[in-house]
């Protein structure tokens, strides 16, 4: 049983580094969303799943040796998952996608299946297999080889975090996991001949990825689009990084994203031109979250009365984009009055004691409840107790319509609009194929083109791409207040921390784009909460309708094989529930206390370390009976009744103690209950289906995946989405009290 603790430990880890590294993956082709990353989690932990519960059939056909055959599976799996990294960039070539066309959500699963499924499936079946191997010295194998599995997954995500995404590529980063199962290999089952060549083959791949890397990544832009040249990359803590030239334009992509053109002096100065010239009190501290690599920032810093604070996300990004500027643009942001620092907007304004006269938000598309956070009520309300009395808040590139608003752009933007109305007397929208928002309470902002260009000539500045007279192109009136009238009689949508609605808008939006339509998600909002609620009840009930055949079978193996559907479908439930979790509480964290990377890394190491916990709780003081599932049952589903007021508690009153003990707590519930339905379900009948048990609580966590993220929180938000996970853990509830009575010795399976 003791070599089967560190090859455990080893599957969590490798586990946790392929889907890690594949996620960014495919969100550097696919500018991510939650939909792109709930879909990919989903086919991983269906997959895996399914290798799970398949790997039964392999136990029973494979009596012998069981600890090579799991080393050889793991190293199957990372053999896959390099040759996904090394796919992926030809995607678009590989699926005849016409130069600037877009992947659709086709393209994604089928990519997905490609390239996950390769890797999950044996992943799946080593962790039945393990728990086979370790059977003989264990009462409850799948429950041990379970909480190794996730105490390496913890080890992963902590490695990556920390170390391995600032020293190694993506590549790299598998071939040193791949290393690292070698000497495993060698130290369990003896040293062989081949050993020395195969690691150094190794050592020569690693040594060799990054140029091997950096030819996919070069391919994958020049079949973006004709004359397309990446002429540098790297890899960051928060995605993957290009800086691409296109016939003289050179751009900053993240994560396939447009970032920055740089330099882009042209917009630059206009938006700068327009901000500096409204009447902003005085000192004339400025805070420009975003945008500012492209060159608005020292733009900003050009005007003598501004002292210029421009906060990014990516300091990696940030170099680049210095690095790729002339010597002469570069040199305007060694101005005195300007600072840069890299960390989450956010995160800085919450912790900052200083008031501004000029907040400037250019958070982009708000493609996922990252980029929301910053179109939000509870921002807004932020923003504006850090003006100064006077102050001005911007809002620069919404996405909107040069002359005609669709029915997404339009909901998109009066969310945005009336949000803005709770907080600010005056606002004022010009429009454009990117809208510009402008609020302030008693600040005397302006559109007016005459009264800014007369501002701007009498500040004398030498501006080469903007002169007064063109503010009259820039600022049409007429459609200024068309557009106003339109985003203030438009039924308005409350766009909130924990009901990010606005995402799901702008997913619409992606989809019309991407496929001409989202009919789909249409259709889903239009059913609303309450038909949501009650498909979701007729649903459980039908997956119920086993453990209703305890009454008609009562006695002997009918009996025992209702019960053991009765524990799977519990299991399923606790997927369900420990996926919303971890996707919720991380969402949340990002509210409360901003996208630090390392913090998310924490995050994520605390919430396997919890599962890990339970379970190692749960099989030490593991009992026969079915109480003590049924209580957890109860509490898990609790847990998700009080989560939302707790965030609501903890966002008014930031204390990150208190969250990480929270963190801890709901998924040591979760990992609890892991070896407790799998010590039942072996004595109901199931002994030596090792993987039943993990392939349903892994499907539970694929429909999470699926629904939560990328459906659910942005049409319902976190109180109703987390009714319908409680929802379920009910019905398992249910469904084990109707199978398990604790007065009837027959029941408890022994």
């Amino acid at each position: 049983m003791t070599s089967v603790k560190p090859v455990a430990m080893l599957l969590g880890g490798i586990a946790m580094l392929a889907q890690i590294v594949l996620l960014r993956a495919f969100m550097a082709i696919f500018w991510g969303n939650e939909l792109l990353v709930g879909l990919i989690l989903a086919v991983w932990m269906a997959t895996s799943g399914l290798g799970s519960w398949l790997g039964n059939r392999g136990v029973s056909s494979r009596p012998g040796p069981l600890l090579p055959l799991t080393l050889l599976l793991q190293a199957a799996a990372l053999t896959a998952a390099i040759a996904a990294l090394l796919l992926l960039p030809g995607a678009r070539t590989i699926l005849h996608v016409p130069a600037a066309g877009y992947l659709t959500t086709n393209h994604l699963f089928l990519l997905s299946l490609l390239t996950i499924v390769p890797v999950a499936f044996p992943l799946g079946c080593s962790f039945t297999l393990l728990a086979r191997a370790a059977a003989p010295a264990s009462a409850n194998p799948a429950a041990l080889v379970y909480v190794w599995d996730a105490a390496g997954c913890v080890a992963g995500s902590l490695l990556f975090t920390f170390i391995l995404v600032r020293w190694t590529s993506p590549v790299q980063a598998l071939l040193a996991a791949a290393l690292l199962l070698l000497l495993m290999a060698g130290w369990r089952l003896g040293w062989r001949g081949w050993h020395p060549p195969a690691g150094l083959l190794l050592v020569m791949l690693f040594l060799h990825a990054p140029g091997i890397e950096q030819n996919r990544a070069a391919a994958y832009w020049r079949s973006f689009a004709p004359g397309m040249d990446l002429r540098t990359r790297a890899t960051s803590r928060h995605g993957e990084l290009a800086v691409v030239d296109w016939h003289g334009a050179t751009s900053l992509f993240s994560n396939g994203a447009l970032q920055a053109t740089l330099p882009n002096p042209v917009d630059s100065q206009a938006d700068a031109a327009l901000l500096m010239n409204q009447s902003l009190p005085s000192p004339g501290e400025i805070l420009l979250i975003g945008d500012g690599l492209g060159g608005l920032a020292p733009e900003l810093a050009r005007y003598p009365e501004a002292s210029v604070t421009c906060i990014e996300l990516d300091e990696e990004a940030g170099r680049l984009a210095l690095n790729a500027l002339p010597d002469s643009l570069a040199a305007a942001w060694r101005n005195p009055r300007l600072t840069l620092r890299f960390t989450d907007g956010r995160h800085f304004l919450q912790r900052s004691d200083r008031r501004y006269a000029l907040i400037i938000v250019d958070a982009g598309r708000p493609s996922g409840a990252l980029a929301n956070r910053y179109y939000t009520e509870e921002f807004f309300a932020l923003a504006k107790s850090r003006l100064l009395p006077g102050g001005v808040l911007a809002l620069l590139n919404v996405p909107s319509g040069e002359n005609y608003l669709g029915p997404e752009l339009l909901r998109l933007n009066s969310s945005i609009y009336s949000g803005l109305r709770r907080f600010f007397t005056e606002i004022i929208v010009i429009p454009g194929g990117e809208a510009l928002f402008l609020a302030g309470v008693h600040s005397r902002i302006t559109a007016d083109p005459d009264e800014l260009a007369r501002r701007l000539e009498e500040k004398k500045l030498a501006l080469n791409y903007f002169y007064p007279s063109m503010f009259a192109f820039m600022l049409p009136a007429e459609r200024i207040s068309e557009l106003e009238n339109r985003l203030a009689s438009a039924p308005p949508r409350r766009n909130l921390d924990f009901q990010p609605v606005v995402y799901f808008i702008d997913l619409l939006l992606w989809q019309k784009m991407i496929q001409g339509g989202g009919t789909l998600l249409l259709a889903i909002e239009r059913l609303g909460y309450a038909r949501l609620l009650l498909i979701w009840c007729t649903i459980l009930t039908l997956l119920l309708l086993p453990a209703l055949q305890r009454k008609a079978a009562p006695h002997g193996r009918s009996h025992e094989a209702a019960v053991r559907r009765a524990l799977l479908f519990a299991a399923f439930s606790v997927g369900m529930a420990a996926t919303a979790f971890d996707v919720l509480f991380i969402m949340a964290m990002q509210n409360i206390f901003g996208n630090l990377y390392a913090a998310i890394g924490l995050a994520l190491a605390a919430f396997m370390a919890g599962m890990a916990g339970g379970g190692w709780l749960a099989l030490r003081r593991e009992r026969r009976g079915f109480l003590l599932p049924l209580l957890l049952l109860l509490l898990i589903a609790l847990s998700a009744l009080v989560l939302t007021p707790f965030f609501g508690l903890l966002s008014a009153r930031p204390w990150p103690p208190l969250f990480y003990a929270a963190l801890l707590a709901v998924s040591g519930l979760a990992g609890a209950l892991f070896p407790l339905l799998s010590g039942l379900h072996a004595r109901c009948g199931g002994s030596g289906r090792w993987g039943s048990v993990n392939g349903a609580e892994l499907a539970g966590g694929a429909a999470g995946a699926l629904l939560i993220g990328g459906l659910w929180v942005p049409l319902f938000g976190f109180a109703r989405t987390l009714g319908l996970v409680a929802a379920a853990n009910l019905a398992g509830v249910l469904a084990i009290a109707l199978c398990a009575r604790p007065h009837d010795k027959e029941n408890r399976c022994e």
